[in-house]
């Protein structure tokens, strides 16, 4: 929690204002769910999860991520090498591009949340 105020309080200094906060692991508590809602959060998590982290090449992660395309998913990737293994950032990357022809021949776009939700998308619980 203590992190969650810190993180929010540098952005705010640099003039950006959070509106979401997906918890890590997606693990809610009360706390965290307090702490959101006191610093005027909206609290996510994602219908599909990528695990760039596991698998072994981008066409795995892009696969993965297929199972789950619908209206409304919101996928879980992760754009950082910081916690092991390596390369998982570029497999990430490269899954989206890969993903991108599916998207199209489907009729779906990337949005933000404030777009998606704005929407009235029917939030879901994690699968």
């Amino acid at each position: 929690v203590l992190e969650h105020a810190a993180a929010v309080a540098a952005l705010e200094g640099l003039g950006a204002r959070p509106r979401w906060y997906r918890p890590p692991y997606g693990q809610l508590t009360a706390r965290t769910l307090v702490e959101a809602r006191r610093h005027g959060m909206g609290v996510v998590l994602w219908s599909v999860w990528g695990k760039e982290w596991a698998e072994p090449s981008a066409e795995a992660v892009r696969d993965r991520l297929v199972g789950g395309l619908e209206p409304g998913a919101i996928l879980l990737l992760h754009d950082s090498d910081e916690v092991p293994p390596p390369g998982k950032a570029e497999r990430a990357g490269r899954a989206l591009e890969l993903l991108a022809p599916e998207l199209e021949r489907r009729g779906l776009r990337s949005v933000d949340l404030d777009t998606l939700l704005g929407d009235g998308a029917t939030l879901r619980p994690v699968s």
